[in-house]
């Protein structure tokens, strides 16, 4: 019996050789045929010390190649099942960025429209140029059956269309360019050439510190000149578009993402919020001249019971340490609304500078869909926001804190507000300008 049953092994390898040959154009004949060897030793080995007989052999060996087979059937039918799923998509949506799509917490402009947009059934292209520089990694990550991301150094429009070609031509397709860098301009002949329409989405004004070691204005010219559609996220962006292009350019600020900010939830204090009797919150980015630490040192001063709370990528940058200022870091968006929620009031700490009038906060739109009145710097964008109160100077504004930590945005006016201004309302706005309704 041991004879037969080696001699029945052996065949089984031998079998199994055979179909790592047969299958070996498929690129994974190597690690089946491992495993499977694997797998018979291990039964010879039973077999030998007489735990099995040659059935039992058999029927041992028949379960892995009827799996194997069924695995590798799949494969061979892989692409078919792959086209009828893209069947079912309505077209393909090229984001070109400069971070990463998991970056800022997962909650940047670019992040909130791909997400939408895999929410309509598109498939989302999401290419990024720059590295993330946070100082702390949250290990956010993204996935969706429609997603495909990459670094630009690593994107091949000719690698692309050898896959998904065909899906290209038939369905719409658009071409979303979040920031003017020159790697993006040879894409869009590629693009256009098989029928994508080119959005330029204007977010800051680029030719200030913001864009200091990779901005051209040339090279934003032409960016300009090569898209079919412009939007931006500010007043002033508008006019600054309309002047370089001599076309007309359509207002798109920012929105909030209402499945995660969603007023009617519960949710549990974190554990790392203060216990102060009242709280002050910001969430947002800690860098750039135009954050007003001295104005943040002073609210602090000023209201010693009770706590500031700042969210966001904090590398040491305030001058002052004090017992009621508290940097909690930066947090993935999904945690920001039961910070917010238990938050007395929101706040602004920017200085007003060109920078900032030219600048769609995204946090405002979270703040105010959260109920929290939100306490700002005198800035164009943010006038007539609800909930929003202006402050001409620091007193005024550490004025308004106070005056304003009681109080809430009326339940009608906030959800009439989210409503109009959250990403469902800014991707059908997109739509509507690509006519890809």
């Amino acid at each position: 019996m041991k004879i037969i049953a080696g001699c029945a092994g052996i065949g089984g390898i031998i079998a199994w050789t055979l179909l790592f040959y047969l299958f070996r154009s498929l690129g994974f004949g190597l690690g089946i045929f491992v495993w499977l060897a694997f797998w018979l030793g291990i039964l010879l080995s039973r077999a030998h010390k007489g735990q099995y007989t040659l059935s039992d052999l058999l029927w041992e060996s028949g379960t892995p190649f009827a799996q194997v087979m069924g695995f590798l059937v799949g494969l061979r039918h892989r692409s078919r099942v792959y086209r009828r799923r893209l069947e079912f998509l309505k077209g393909t949506f090229f984001i070109l960025s400069g971070i990463p799509i998991n970056d800022t917490g997962g909650g940047a402009r670019c992040t909130q429209i791909a997400l939408e947009l895999l929410r309509r059934q598109y498939l989302v292209v999401f290419i990024n140029k720059f590295p993330s520089y946070e100082n702390k990694k949250l290990n956010i990550d993204i996935r969706h059956p429609n997603l495909i991301t990459s670094k630009v150094e690593n994107f091949s429009l000719e690698t692309f269309i050898q896959v998904y070609g065909e899906f290209l031509v038939q369905k719409k397709s658009g071409v979303l360019i979040e920031f003017p860098l020159a790697d993006f301009i040879p894409m869009i002949g590629g693009f256009k050439k098989y029928g994508s329409r080119i959005i330029y989405d204007m977010l800051d004004d680029w030719n200030t510190s913001l864009g200091a070691s990779w901005y051209s204005e040339k090279t934003e010219k032409k960016i300009i000149d090569g898209s079919d559609i412009l939007i931006a996220t500010a007043g002033s962006l508008v006019k600054r578009q309309e002047l370089l292009s001599g076309r007309p350019a359509v207002f798109l600020p920012n929105a909030v993402n209402s499945y995660v900010f969603d007023v009617q939830q519960v949710y549990p204090r974190p554990d790392d919020l203060p216990q102060a009797v009242w709280s002050m919150i910001y969430i947002g980015a800690l860098w750039g001249e135009w954050f007003d630490w001295q104005l943040l040192i002073k609210i602090a001063k000023r209201y010693p019971e009770g706590d500031v709370v700042v969210i966001g990528d904090y590398q040491g940058q305030c001058p002052e340490e004090l017992p009621n200022l508290h940097f909690l870091g930066l947090k993935a968006q999904r945690d920001l609304p039961a910070y917010l929620h238990h938050s007395s009031v929101a706040i602004i700490p920017w200085k007003v500078t060109p920078i900032t009038q030219a600048t769609s906060p995204l946090k405002v739109y979270e703040y105010i869909a959260m109920g929290k009145p939100v306490v700002a710097p005198n800035i164009q964008t943010l006038s007539g926001l609800p909930g929003v109160y202006l402050a001409q100077d620091d007193e005024d504004f550490i004025a308004k804190v106070v005056k304003l930590r009681g109080q809430s945005i009326p339940p009608d006016i906030m959800a009439r507000f989210v409503e109009d201004n959250d990403w469902k309302a800014r991707v059908n706005q997109l739509l509507g300008l690509l006519q890809y309704y």
